[in-house]
């Protein structure tokens, strides 16, 4: 009974999947890194490696994705709740051609970033946000969908996604961009920006992969340990 084609295909399987990549509760994140944006203008804050991706707008082919935004101000006070990290937040762009997505390059990659994704009350905002992790390359670590509560006279509630590399300090680029019609895509902004090394990185959907591989390789030997009547061979 030959067990090791099954045997060596999980295995590989599950070395391939173990340079995969995690997504992260916000607990996770306490103790990186942490850009608030608080700033006292509209301006960005100045961080030692790191830069805030900005395009212009005019120079991109109709439909290419353009980046752009401030620290906006006064946004972030909620009458139900008082304020809400803060009075700014890192807010999109808005031009001729439509509104801006949102992004952060880093000179030195890093191993996990995380941030809180919020929308506007008395604007136009979009339903849904692409997050996006690239590695030096350009290469796209993770691509993950977040789906806002929007609401026509508060914010919506705060939705966080986190991501870390099980591969190491790989992530070089995050982006935060509208799904859908960027034209009329509306405001959105992104704030406590958390980036780092985790200590710990969490258990992520390769050891369940790596699970399954076993649970098949235990099931192909038993079927292959039974007859077509079900008796053993």
């Amino acid at each position: 009974m030959n067990f090791r084609k099954p045997l060596i295909s999980a295995c590989l399987f599950a070395l391939a999947m173990s340079e995969a990549t995690a997504s992260s509760s916000p607990g996770d994140f306490s103790g990186l890194e942490t850009i608030t944006f608080e700033t006292g203008s509209t301006g960005l804050p100045t961080i030692s490696g790191i830069s805030f991706l900005w395009d212009s707008v005019f120079n991109l082919p109709r439909g290419s994705h353009w980046f752009g935004g401030g620290a906006d101000f006064g946004h972030m006070s909620r009458a139900e709740s008082g304020p809400l990290f803060g009075q700014q937040l890192f807010a999109n762009a808005s031009s001729a051609p439509g509104y801006s997505d949102l992004g952060i390059r880093f000179d030195t990659p890093v191993q996990a970033v995380g941030a809180w994704i919020f929308t506007f009350p008395y604007t136009q905002a979009p339903a849904s946000i692409e997050f996006v992790a690239k590695n030096s390359n350009g290469d796209i670590l993770d691509s993950h969908q977040i789906m806002l509560t929007t609401s026509p006279d508060a914010f919506s509630a705060p939705e966080f996604y986190g991501f870390s590399s099980q591969a190491g300090a790989n992530i070089s680029q995050v982006e935060w961009r509208i799904l859908g019609d960027t034209i009329s895509g509306g405001f959105f902004g992104v704030d406590n920006v958390s980036f780092g090394t985790l200590t710990a990185v969490p258990e992520s959907s390769t050891a369940a992969l790596f699970g399954v591989g076993l649970a098949g390789i235990f099931i192909s030997i038993n079927r292959k340990r039974k007859g077509p009547d079900g008796g053993s061979v």
